[in-house]
């Protein structure tokens, strides 16, 4: 039974596997039937899922029969998905990106963990906001928060009375009087909780 691609049979490929250590069952049904043949496995016969090869050096295998053979019948055959195959991992050198970060941070104070991402993006590094967050957070970069000012009088329109008292030296007893004001309606409200 030869394979389509190339010529070569699906049996070849077996073989070679089985040369470089890795077994693979001959069927469905030994798999279903989790025929006992090797206790230490748990019971369950040996296959490629079952071995534990790290995806790298199935890449490899995959890379080293691809000229050979076609790369979709092998990540098949060995178990591991197409797009793990031509994977290729993005390489950015984390100083750079730290560098980077704590310059955007320096240039945009008030700019938080979000902001900071797309300012990077525009900058044509590309990362993902929880990344960042995680960077600031181990940099020790805090946003510097806006203060709230609380508001004691309300002045719209209208002028604050200036402070006469700020010059003035208090020299004896009853120099300076004070006096609270209430509204009408917070001593209405007082009369009505007395009675």
């Amino acid at each position: 039974m030869a394979s389509p691609v190339y010529g070569k049979s699906t049996h070849d490929i077996r073989k070679w596997l089985i040369k470089s250590k890795c077994r693979i069952s001959k069927g469905v049904r030994a798999r279903k039937a989790c025929r006992q043949t090797d206790p230490p496995t748990g019971g369950v016969k040996k296959t490629l899922q079952l071995l534990s090869i790290p995806v790298a050096r199935k890449r490899e295998l995959v890379r080293e029969l691809s000229d050979t053979y076609d790369a979709k019948m092998l990540c098949n055959l060995i178990g591991i998905p197409k797009s793990s195959y031509y994977y290729v991992p993005g390489s950015c050198d984390d100083l750079k990106l730290r560098d980077s970060i704590e310059r955007a941070c320096l240039k945009y104070p008030r700019y938080g963990h979000r902001r900071i991402a797309s300012v990077l993006r525009r900058e044509g590094i590309y990362i993902g906001k929880e990344r960042v967050r995680l960077i600031m957070k181990d940099m020790g970069l805090h946003v510097r928060r806006h203060r709230r000012r609380t508001r004691t009088t309300v002045s719209i329109g209208s002028t604050p009375y200036p402070n006469l008292l700020k010059n003035l030296d208090i020299a004896y007893p009853d120099h300076v009087w004070c006096i609270y004001l209430i509204s009408v309606w917070q001593m209405a409200l007082q009369l009505i909780l007395l009675y």
